[in-house]
């Protein structure tokens, strides 16, 4: 997924010198692109910038005939195109405030088919949003830029910097351009800068690396559906070191932890090391997760802990430095759900902690929207001590759980009846103010007084009607992961070695966690069964 080259071109230049706004080619994704069959060399950049004029239909002789451009046999793939007699492809072009703007990837060899679609192309999506990122960047007024502005020069170290070796690894293009405006140039006689990292850093040496672990679960309470889990998380880094350390992490897995069945690692990584050593999981893939095919081939021994150590040159701002996915199918808290009625409705729910799980939570809330029923007009539960409210959109129920669950039963539960109005509109001020609200029970005039009187956007469920509903429990318990995954402190180190300041932390945290209605159906996709046809 790397980029031979980025221009901008001025189409309606008056001199032929000076439609050539901005090019910058890469030598490294050029050499890849010599490997792959049918390479053809851009040429110069005049003769290269007629082409592409010529193929958008933007050169001075557009008005006259060109099979290759006009025919009625051509297939229209608009922003992509073929360029020059050499046919380059595929060159993606976008027109933005009467400029041209283009990109060249490398040609994919993953492909079986000569000519696959443009959408199959990860280049080419590439392509797009770093053209998108640089319109933006350079403004409504870029028409009336030169190449001698100051701006198109920045434009070359901001496109450097994000787009190492013509690889983007930030196509957020602001955040790169914001750094580069922060930081002063080096000064002259010092060591030459990696492109991806043009600034030494200046000041206290210092060294965040964040583990963060996302669970997603469904559970139905049927013994016809089995309750779904899925375990992911990530390793982010920043750092804020002098000149550009080659830094070394280990991420572990203790012996009575889960093992990762995938690890995708960010392209600064050098290396990835198992221990022990596995067979066929992949140290260098920048795909998004889920991955297929890197699995763990030789499981570690159980007294042994297993880590991979990863060694990278770290980029100058946050990054992703891997993403994982755990084989981990265990349920942290365990979701009942029953809820029945039309107007006034009557629910249950009972939510029990795991033993094991740490009982230690920074939030925990259960969420229960109700769809396409209209306003919520009261609320009464039990325990009447429980933390209740109304959301600002008057048609979901927040119940704050608090920290801890009770040390004993490690169980809790609510009881409560909600009531809704026939008017789907919030309800009005005067309304409110006579409404009651005793221990237990709660009115949407207690809980508009809590918030400033916006009204948060409520978009309704069609599959959520009648008795098919869901809660939705939110929580995040800080230093602990639910696979066993850490980050060991003793394997962090840099070389050259250098003092610095080292944090490291994890979490996990609810990632659409549901607990559905018993009593109504639920929203699963099942893989369809085949039935061999009898001969």
């Amino acid at each position: 997924m790397s980029l031979r080259g980025v221009w901008i071109y001025k189409p309606h230049a008056a001199v032929d010198a000076e439609r050539v706004l901005f090019s910058r080619r890469f030598p490294a994704a050029e050499c890849r692109a010599k490997r792959q069959p049918g390479y053809a060399g851009l040429g110069e950049e005049p003769s290269f910038c007629t082409a592409v004029l010529t193929a958008c239909g933007l050169s001075e002789k557009d008005d006259e005939f060109t099979a290759d451009r006009d025919s009625c046999s051509r297939v229209d793939s608009c922003p992509v195109y073929e360029v020059g007699e050499c046919k380059h492809w595929p060159l993606v072009a976008i027109s933005r405030n009467s400029l041209l703007f283009c990109a060249l990837p490398v040609p994919d060899n993953t492909v079986s088919r000569d000519r696959p679609n443009a959408i199959e192309l990860p280049g080419v999506t590439a392509a797009m949003e770093v053209l998108e990122q640089i319109a933006t960047h350079l403004g409504p007024n870029a028409k009336s830029l030169s190449p001698a502005d100051s701006q198109i020069n920045d434009l070359y170290n901001i496109v450097s910097m994000a787009m190492p070796f013509g690889t983007p690894l930030r196509t957020e293009l602001s955040q790169t351009a914001a750094l580069y405006a922060a930081k002063a140039p080096p000064p002259p006689g010092k060591s030459k800068q990696p492109a991806w990292k043009p600034f030494p850093y200046k000041g206290s040496s210092k060294l965040s690396i964040a583990l963060q672990e996302r669970i997603k679960a469904a559970q139905y309470d049927r013994s016809d559906i089995t309750d779904v889990v899925e375990v992911t998380g990530d390793v982010r880094c920043r750092a804020e070191l002098e000149a550009s350390p080659e830094v070394t992490v280990s991420v572990c897995t203790p012996a009575n932890g889960h093992p990762v069945s995938y690890l995708l690692v960010h392209p600064s990584v050098q290396s990835s090391e198992a221990h022990p050593p596995t067979a066929s999981l992949s140290p260098r893939s920048t795909s998004p997760l889920p991955a297929t095919g890197t699995a763990v081939a030789v499981s570690p021994p159980a007294s042994a802990p297993r880590s991979r150590k990863l060694t990278f040159h770290p980029p100058p701002d946050l990054f992703m430095l891997c993403q994982y996915k755990s084989e981990c199918c265990q349920l942290p808290i365990r979701g009942f759900y029953q809820m029945k009625g039309d107007r006034t409705v009557k629910l249950l729910v009972q939510l029990k902690l795991v033993e094991g799980i740490k009982n230690s939570f920074d939030t925990c809330v259960l969420r229960l929207p109700f769809f396409n029923r209209g306003t919520i007009s009261n609320v009464e539960f039990l325990p009447s001590s429980a933390q209740v409210s109304i959301a600002t959109d008057h048609r979901t129920l927040v119940w704050n759980i608090g920290q801890k669950f009770p040390s004993r039963s490690l169980e809790t539960s609510l009881n409560a009846t909600v009531t809704f109005q026939d008017d789907i509109s919030s309800p009005s001020s005067a309304a409110a103010a006579t409404s009651s609200a005793a221990a237990g029970a709660i009115t949407p005039a207690v809980a508009a007084s809590a918030d400033s009187g916006k009204t948060e956007e409520f978009l309704e469920d069609p599959f959520c009607v009648g008795l098919n509903a869901y809660a939705e429990l939110d929580f995040r318990i800080l230093d602990y992961s639910l696979s066993g995954c850490h980050l060991d402190p003793k394997s962090v180190s840099l070389y050259p070695n250098s003092r610095y300041k080292l944090s490291l932390s994890r979490e996990l945290a609810s990632n659409g966690y549901r607990i559905w209605n018993s009593h109504g159906d639920a929203r699963i996709a099942q893989p369809p069964t085949f039935t061999k046809p009898q001969t």
